[in-house]
């Protein structure tokens, strides 16, 4: 239940719903590879919110909404598509300034963490890769069960203080995860104009296996209005945030913010994470997160993705702008977006920060 609070902003004031699980039937299932994302298959819709995912969700759902998170950690969420590497990046480099130079040999994925990836990845995948499976049998004992999360049980092992904290990604929405995740640690979420969203997990889409999506711009545009993409749609995730932006541990930011003014943004990020950064350093820290140098180093180490890279689809690091959306759609593809927009906001009752941050209160 949302409540109208005195400062006119609304406040989440319902008792949190414990998450479960529904199986997508196969005839389901099968239209969806119809639309085009031909590397579906044995998928689950989580409630509430109706987030598409795996079916290895059903067996780790427990474990991610109870998973101990600590005072020190730090989670960025976004919905996939968000700006979440970038984020990743800046979170990162503000609270390691003398280590910037690790950047140029342990890709981001590798200095922060995500949370769900064993959801998305294949436990065989998974079993297969040598460096990873050393890792956990290291750091969680020869005791642990791998069908129980392989990189959820190592993030939960792996020690973290206040001048190291745990940076941990994660797509999952406040709805499935811990209740009192946000009177335990501070958090950061990403917002992005919808259509941007829709236009940069397409070109993703294209490019990852797990997808496999081989159908037009068109025919992905109204799979994602429908919510037939991982984690659901885009409003359910963004609302479950949107409605608790007032918390103190819980700082809301777009993409937009960003883009239009980095050094202002940073400020106040660092600020929220109650770090001391001087304005040569920030200039620093924008350098060193800036769209070329990031593709930079993706180029010379690339990252490790949960599922392959289907050749000639393009690049992970595209253009990383506002607005590519007007590009990509047709006439009417952008007033079908636009509409959707402007319902789905009625609906809900807010409008998304597309080109300013919305205010602390």
């Amino acid at each position: 239940m949302l409540k109208k609070e005195g400062t006119g902003d609304w406040q989440d004031t319902s008792t949190p719903t414990r998450p479960w699980v529904e199986e997508v039937s196969e005839e389901e299932v099968k239209r969806m590879v119809d639309r085009g994302f031909k590397g579906y298959s044995k998928l689950v819709r989580a409630q509430p919110g109706s987030l598409l995912l795996k079916s290895r969700y059903a067996d780790l759902m427990d474990k991610l909404y109870n998973f101990e998170f600590r005072p020190d950690d730090i989670l960025i969420m976004t919905y996939p598509k968000s700006g979440t590497t970038w984020m990743q990046e800046l979170v990162w480099s503000l609270t390691h300034p003398d280590l910037l130079h690790q950047a140029d040999s342990q890709t981001i994925n590798s200095r922060s963490s995500f949370l769900e990836v064993d959801v998305i990845t294949s436990l065989e995948t998974q079993l297969s890769n040598t460096s990873l499976m050393s890792k956990f049998w290291e750091v969680c004992g020869r005791d642990s069960r791998p069908e129980d999360g392989i990189q959820l049980q190592t993030i939960a092992h792996s020690p973290s203080s206040k001048q190291n904290p745990r940076i941990i990604k994660t797509h999952i929405p406040f709805t499935h995860l811990p209740p009192n995740l946000l009177e335990t640690c501070k958090v950061i979420y990403m917002s992005r104009d919808p259509r941007d969203v829709c236009v940069s997990y397409y070109h993703f889409c294209r490019l990852i296996a797990t997808y496999q999506f081989e159908g037009s711009f068109n025919d992905f545009v109204q799979s994602f209005i429908r919510g037939e993409t991982y984690y659901g749609e885009v409003w359910d995730h963004c609302e479950a945030a949107w409605t608790r932006r007032a918390h103190h541990n819980l700082h809301f930011i777009s993409y937009e913010a960003l883009q239009s003014d980095l050094t202002t943004s940073l400020t106040r990020l660092a600020s929220f994470l109650g770090l001391h950064a001087s304005p040569q350093f920030l200039k620093i820290v924008e350098e060193h997160s800036s769209f070329t140098n990031m593709k930079l180093r993706h180029d010379k180490l690339p990252q490790a993705f949960s599922s392959k890279i289907i050749p000639g689809k393009g690049s992970f690091f595209r253009e990383g702008v506002c607005g590519n959306w007007t590009k990509m759609a047709d006439p009417d593809m952008q007033t079908l977006m636009s509409n959707w927009i402007q319902q789905r906001e009625s609906h809900l009752g807010f409008s998304l920060p597309f080109n300013q941050e919305p205010k602390h209160v």
